[in-house]
């Protein structure tokens, strides 16, 4: 799915580029926490 940037906000944009980045943090500290138990 593909957003077009004429057809959003950037209230909107913004939001969804605070959400992308706190996913990607989550998404690392998971990933960090995984490999961290594996290497016990």
């Amino acid at each position: 799915m593909t957003f077009e940037p004429a057809s959003i906000n950037d209230d909107m944009h913004a939001k969804l580029k605070q959400l992308e980045e706190q996913f990607q943090q989550t998404l690392g500290k998971r990933v960090a926490l995984v490999a961290y138990e594996a290497e016990k």
